[in-house]
């Protein structure tokens, strides 16, 4: 930022930044409610977990669940064309040199290797570490290279810097960041601070709670792009900022006007943004009330409008005989792969948590004063079942800033991570 912020609360500014190399993952480190269970592969919606042989020695070992279900799709696709009725007679009277499947079955595991691999690079993570706040501040990151196609050449599209939710890890958006590179990008994921992989101290925890907005978080991902873009090579032109729900006000608050930012950024795309409408917890009025309330104890919790909306997204994947999303159950490090955080460590990251959830319950305005070199585009993406943000109330064809374009889409809150082929392609159609 061009205006250093209040010494009181970052007194260590402009702070150091650490940058490590990134080490190859043989899986996950965070640990999916899903990923183990077999549930998946029970109900048809995903090949079995099994061990895999790596693309290199120390690479990929198991393939991650979103990667088992695309596989899974793929190949439910080709065996019901394959033995659809007219092509089992065309096989069975026709030469053989005719069989069409032999084509596909070539194109489809062209197309897995390209998968496997990207989801490979996507493993090979580091950590980014601001050195502020009394402390360190840290977040794992990874950079995705898009896949070459036989064919086709890499185009020249500024690379993608993703931020994903609230306390998100980097396997919240694995499926969306790796379709973004599969459609020809560079792509940089930058997990928040307070995620299960990340750090936080105790004045950072206090400088989100005193905070009007979401400056700890805006000044951890600005530094941290800045000593990105000293060791990523393509970083060093312009590049595009991309969000899902928590992450877009963060990136709206760093477009703002006196900003650094707006130079190297040359377009921004929010999906689903949080803090677009007010979510408050409504609380008892009456004495009948109160005392109900205190009697339910925990299982207030439905009462709170985001709570709500997580139970209306979850119930229309069930509706739809999807599985439930893994992405959104990451609940902890996995066991004997990463070391386990101590108590104090879970109490600083509830604390950030709490106080991120708090401003995003407020409508944030600087969605309406962001600023972009040029004018240059912002691109909103609005799911019409979205409960959890209700961002299409806010944000329609008809209201919303000159330089923003609103896409109003069908899903939940969680449909562009779960299902992001159709998104990626319709937000590059509007480059």
């Amino acid at each position: 930022m061009d205006t250093p912020p209040n010494p009181e609360i970052l007194p260590d500014f402009p702070p150091q930044v650490d940058v490590s190399e990134r080490e190859q993952e043989p899986r996950n480190p965070e640990a999916l409610a899903l990923e183990d269970s077999g549930i998946p592969h029970a109900l048809g919606y995903a090949t079995k977990d099994v061990e895999r042989r790596p693309l290199e020695a120390e690479g990929m070992k198991r393939r991650p669940l979103h990667l088992r279900e695309w596989r899974a799709e793929q190949a439910n696709e080709f065996y019901a064309e394959r033995n659809n009725w007219g092509n089992r007679m065309r096989r069975l009277f026709g030469k053989r040199t005719e069989n069409p499947s032999r084509g596909v079955r070539k194109e489809v595991h062209e197309e897995q290797e390209r998968r496997d691999r990207v989801a490979e690079e996507f493993l090979r993570q580091g950590t980014v570490t601001v050195h502020a706040y009394g402390g360190d501040i840290s977040a794992r990151y990874t950079v995705l290279q898009p896949p070459m196609r036989e064919g086709k050449e890499a185009g020249n599209l500024p690379p993608v810097v993703f931020i994903p939710g609230i306390s998100n890890d980097l396997a919240s958006v694995a499926p969306l960041a790796q379709e973004i590179a599969h459609a020809g990008r560079t792509v940089i994921v930058i997990g928040q601070p307070e995620s299960k992989m990340g750090h936080v101290t105790d004045e950072f925890a206090g400088a989100a709670e005193q905070a009007k907005a979401f400056e700890p978080h805006v000044e951890f991902f600005q530094e941290a792009i800045r000593a990105l873009r000293q060791k990523v090579p393509s970083m060093t032109g312009d590049v595009e900022m991309w969000g899902h729900s928590a992450g877009c006000p963060m990136i709206a608050q760093m477009l703002q006007e006196g900003s650094s930012f707006p130079p190297q950024v040359s377009r921004a795309v929010l999906i689903n943004p949080s803090a677009s409408v007010a979510l408050p917890v409504p609380a008892p009025q009456s004495p009948l009330g109160k005392a109900w309330s205190k009697l339910m104890g925990p299982l207030n919790w439905i009462r709170d409008p985001i709570n709500r909306g997580i139970l209306r997204d979850l119930k229309g994947f069930i509706r739809r005989s999807r599985p439930i999303p893994d992405i959104l159950v990451t609940g902890r490090r996995q066991d004997g792969h990463v070391p386990q955080e101590e108590p104090e460590d879970t109490a600083r990251r509830d604390r950030t948590f709490q106080a991120v959830l708090a401003h995003l319950r407020v409508p944030y305005e600087g969605y309406d004063t962001m600023h972009m070199r040029g004018g240059a585009g912002i691109v909103l993406v609005t799911c019409d079942r979205d409960s959890m943000t209700h961002a299409g109330e806010r944000f329609t064809a008809q209201q919303h800033p000159a330089n923003m374009r609103v896409m109003a889409m069908k899903g939940g809150h969680s449909e562009p991570l779960i299902e992001p082929e159709a998104f990626v392609r319709a937000i590059e159609q509007h480059q």
